[in-house]
């Protein structure tokens, strides 16, 4: 059983007359203070969670990915190496930055 997710709990379900915020419960069932409550001052509340997800990680995640595009760029089935040994190398070196930089 997946047990990595919280459940924001309503009186109802959605719709035009849509339920009521109840609380926030963790996957044992039990409530758990998951943010903070905002007023915008547009007349909407907000109840902000943090979402922990460490920037040194998203950024070596896109930069992977970028590489990763590289090589699809490059790629033509074979038919030409050099173009390949040149994609992959560039993947391998932004992969190293990218673990440099992580670790930092």
């Amino acid at each position: 059983m997946q047990n990595n997710f919280i459940d924001v709990l309503f009186d109802g379900p959605p719709g035009p007359i849509a339920g009521r915020f109840v609380e926030v419960e963790n996957a044992e069932g039990k409530s758990i203070a998951a943010g903070e409550w905002l007023a915008r001052g547009d007349g909407l509340w907000s109840l902000r969670i943090g979402v922990n997800a460490d920037p040194k990680l998203i950024a070596t995640a896109t930069e992977l990915v970028g590489a990763l595009i590289h090589i699809q760029e490059y790629w033509n089935g074979g038919e030409n190496e050099r173009a390949m040994t040149d994609a992959l190398n560039h993947i391998v070196e932004t992969a190293q930055a990218a673990i440099t930089k992580a670790s930092a």
